[in-house]
């Protein structure tokens, strides 16, 4: 991500440009496809999630890099990741060719070998989640409501008949983790809790997410409250970047409202929010004029809802150490 921000403030003296990178929202990834695919942009800056089934008149493409961060580690791009980036270029109704190349010799020596190598398959058995029934009925073979136990024992021992096997589900284990200390939630409510859409990796998401946990205890009603200001554009990437959070914060709050609407009301006004938030970034990334972010001496204001200030840490490492791992394309 911050890879593919520093390109684009380099390219955009000269050239108009668009971004996308996973951290991205669709709907505002949509609206910089749609920059580039009508003539708004003439160059896009990308991380592999170019290849995720996007249909543009690209008409050559370079790579910067042949590696990619996995979640676990930096590593070398495989055959098909190669192809599937490769295959945005001369797209059908476009182009009547594509080109690919890459901006350094040796990124350019990698990609080339990858291109020409065999495709891997994907072969089964394919990975499954467990039902609600089966994290009960197992509850009661293994005599425990723990909820972590539970999954890690249906990860290593399910077995299926056909090609199938259980998934090793590790952000479920990890929020389960996280829902051991609470008490007051039934099993089901952990295993309901456990599949919602929180990035850990985000100080705000991660606040918020412990907050609405502990109001479905107390069985108390939550109603959304924005924990950015969305007026004008982000002036760094940091206001971007507490912006993109934001929107991850008002899916997990929707997410919530339709598990539980009788404690989550707002979603009418989250999805408006949401709207809000998108056409802050969308026009931030147009902008062309995003600053590094640098720490302040001053403390920043935080609001949100009780429980979700950040006062005691005002610049999370998220948001001053951020990642390199996003590359671009």
């Amino acid at each position: 991500r911050a890879e593919v921000l520093r390109l684009k403030s380099q390219l955009s003296k000269k050239h108009r440009v668009s971004v996308l990178y996973g951290n991205l929202y669709p709907e505002v990834r949509r609206e910089e496809a749609r920059r580039f695919r009508e003539g708004d942009s003439d160059i896009l800056v990308a991380t592999d999630a170019i290849a995720m089934g996007l249909n543009l008149p690209i008409h050559t493409i370079l790579f910067t890099t042949d590696s990619k961060f996995d979640g676990i580690s930096q590593r070398p791009l495989t055959p098909n990741e190669v192809i599937q980036i490769a295959g945005r270029a001369g797209r059908y109704g476009h182009h009547e060719k594509g080109y690919i190349g890459a901006t350094k010799a040796d990124v350019l020596e990698h990609i080339d070998a990858m291109f020409h190598s065999p495709l891997r398959t994907i072969k089964p058995p394919f990975e499954v989640k467990p039902t609600t029934f089966q994290i009960l009925e197992l509850s009661k073979h293994l005599k425990t409501t723990d909820l972590e136990t539970i999954l890690r024992y249906y990860s290593k021992h399910m077995r299926f008949t056909g090609p199938f096997k259980a998934a090793k589900i590790s952000s479920m284990l990890e929020l389960s983790q996280q829902l051991r200390a609470k008490k007051g939630l039934s099993l089901e409510e952990k295993y309901i809790l456990s599949q919602a859409p929180v990035s850990t990796k985000s100080p705000l998401v991660k606040s918020a997410w412990n907050f609405y946990v502990n109001a479905i205890i107390k069985k108390e009603v939550v109603h959304y409250k924005s924990s950015v200001n969305t007026s004008g554009i982000a002036k760094t990437e940091l206001e971007l970047l507490k912006a993109e959070d934001e929107v991850k914060k008002i899916s997990l709050y929707l997410w919530l409202a339709y598990k539980f609407p009788e404690l989550f009301p707002d979603s009418k006004e989250a999805e408006l929010a949401r709207v809000r938030v998108n056409r802050y970034c969308e026009a931030s990334l147009k902008s062309n004029r995003l600053l590094k972010a640098t720490v302040r001496r001053k403390r920043p204001d935080h609001t949100g809802e009780k429980g979700v200030s950040t006062k005691r840490n005002p610049t999370p490492s998220r948001y001053n150490n951020r990642s390199r791992r996003g590359r671009k394309r």
